[in-house]
């Protein structure tokens, strides 16, 4: 698992290429061009937390727990990624910071949405 709290750079997301290319894609699609989305972030950070598929969501701190629930139970919207990926976002505040989710398509999260 991973957690960036800061615009990231696709180099320290730990996805394949095509995968982290594409999240930023989607980081950026809201905003006239990356500068325009970086501001906003600095402004209003979010959050992406990246799930691998040897992720073991039993480990889990309660924080991340919640927040990776509210991603899967409140999504603004759900975006297919390249290799079998999916990107969730949550807004978590009325500024429009938000919670990314990524995650592997079959990564069963019933444990973490039942609690």
């Amino acid at each position: 698992m991973q957690i960036i709290n800061h615009w990231p750079d696709a180099d320290e997301i730990g996805l394949p290429v095509k995968v982290s290319s594409e999240l930023i894609n989607y980081l950026v699609e809201p905003f006239a061009s990356e500068s325009e989305a970086q501001a906003f972030w600095q402004e209003c950070p979010s959050t992406i937390i990246v799930l691998y598929e040897n992720t073991n969501l039993v480990e889990l701190s309660g924080s991340i727990r919640q927040s990776i629930s509210f991603c899967l139970n409140y999504p603004e919207f759900e975006e297919a990624l390249p290799n079998g990926y999916r990107l969730l976002l949550a807004i978590i505040n009325d500024e429009g910071a938000g919670c990314y989710l990524v995650l592997p398509s079959n990564l069963d999260m019933t444990e973490v949405v039942d609690g």
